[in-house]
C-alpha cells in the first residue's frame, strides 16, 4: 500500500502542483510564435525555422541532425553531471549486494564515457519506419546529445547509419524498455536497409526500476519515475500515442511544430535515463515513503 505521503503526491499530480519540466522547448525553438489574425490560414512553420540543426550526409544518404550539450538547455546540467560522475565514476555509489543488474553495477567499473543512452520514436508497431533516434553520451566532462531525424520516410536508412556510427567505443547501451522494443526495432529496420548494427551489452532500466521500487511507486512508466525521482512534471509534452500521427502530418505538410515537440519529448527521455542511473546506483529514493 502506498504511504500517505505518496498518495498526497499523486493527488498533487492531478492538480498540476508539481514543478514544471525542464524548459527544453526554448532551446529547440528558433523563432517566436506570432499570433494569427482571425480567419487567417495558419502559417506553415518549417523545420529550419523551429529547430536548430543541420543536414548531414553519410553512407545511408542525408538526414537532419541536432547536436547540443546538456548545459545548453538545462541550467542545472553542471550540478547533475558532477553528481553523475561522483556516483558512476567516483566510487560514491551505495550498492546493495545482489540488488543490481550486473550491467548497471558494471557502469561503476568502466569508463564513464562508454555508456550510450538511447531512445527512438517510430511510426507505430513493428514493420513501420523509425524516424527519430536520440542518443546521449559523456564527452570531455559534458553530456552531449545527438538526435537524427528522418525528414521523410526515405531518410530512415540515413538515421540508422548515423546511429551505427555512434556505437564505436561504446561498452554499454542504456535504454528504458529498449531490450524489448527499441533495439529489436532498429535492428530489424537496419536489416531491411542491409545494415548490420554492432551488438553491445544492453542495460534496460525498466527491469531494474521494477526490482528497486516495486512496492513504492504506483507504476513504472518512465514519466512516473521522472515525477517521483526527478521532481519534474512535463508541461506541454506530446503524448507518446500521438507521435506517429504527428510525424505523418509533418511529412505530408512540412509543418514542424509538433516535430519540435517530439524532439523535446525524446530529449527529456534521454536526460531522465541518466538521472535514473544515479538514483539506482546511489540506492536513493528522494521522496519519503
Amino acid at each position: 500500500m502506498l504511504s500517505k505521503h505518496l498518495q498526497d503526491k499523486l493527488r498533487a499530480m492531478g492538480r498540476g502542483a508539481l514543478g514544471d519540466a525542464v524548459h527544453t522547448a526554448d532551446a529547440l525553438n528558433n523563432a517566436t510564435a506570432r499570433p494569427q489574425q482571425a480567419g487567417a490560414r495558419p502559417r506553415i512553420r518549417g523545420l529550419d525555422e523551429l529547430v536548430r540543426g543541420q543536414i548531414v550526409e553519410g553512407a545511408g544518404g542525408t538526414c537532419y541532425a541536432i547536436h547540443k550539450t546538456l548545459d545548453e538547455f538545462w541550467p542545472q546540467a553542471d550540478d547533475f553531471v558532477r553528481r553523475y560522475l561522483e556516483v558512476v565514476a567516483g566510487g560514491r555509489a551505495r550498492i546493495a549486494a545482489g540488488r543490481l543488474d550486473a550491467l548497471l553495477y558494471g557502469l561503476t567499473q568502466k569508463a564513464a564515457d562508454g555508456a550510450l543512452y538511447f531512445d527512438i520514436e517510430t511510426c507505430g508497431f513493428a514493420g513501420t519506419p523509425v524516424f527519430l533516434i536520440g542518443a546521449m553520451r559523456l564527452h570531455d566532462g559534458r553530456m552531449c546529445l545527438q538526435q537524427f531525424l528522418a525528414r521523410d520516410y526515405g531518410e530512415e536508412a540515413a538515421i540508422l547509419h548515423q546511429f551505427a556510427g555512434l556505437l564505436d567505443g561504446v561498452h554499454t547501451l542504456v535504454s528504458f524498455n529498449g531490450k524489448s522494443f527499441d533495439w529489436p526495432f532498429v535492428a530489424d529496420r537496419a536489416v531491411l536497409h542491409r545494415l548490420s548494427l554492432p551488438a553491445r551489452p544492453h542495460l534496460d532500466l525498466l527491469h531494474q526500476a521494477r526490482r528497486s521500487w516495486r512496492t513504492i511507486l504506483p507504476d513504472h512508466r518512465l514519466q512516473t519515475l521522472e515525477v517521483f525521482l526527478c521532481n519534474r512534471r512535463r508541461t506541454g509534452d506530446i503524448p507518446g500515442a500521438e507521435i506517429p500521427a504527428a510525424y505523418h502530418d509533418f511529412v505530408r505538410t512540412g509543418h514542424a511544430t509538433q516535430i519540435r515537440d517530439i524532439l523535446q519529448h525524446n530529449l527529456l527521455d534521454l536526460v531522465t535515463l541518466a538521472e535514473l542511473v544515479t538514483f539506482l546506483l546511489a540506492d536513493d529514493f528522494p521522496i519519503p515513503t
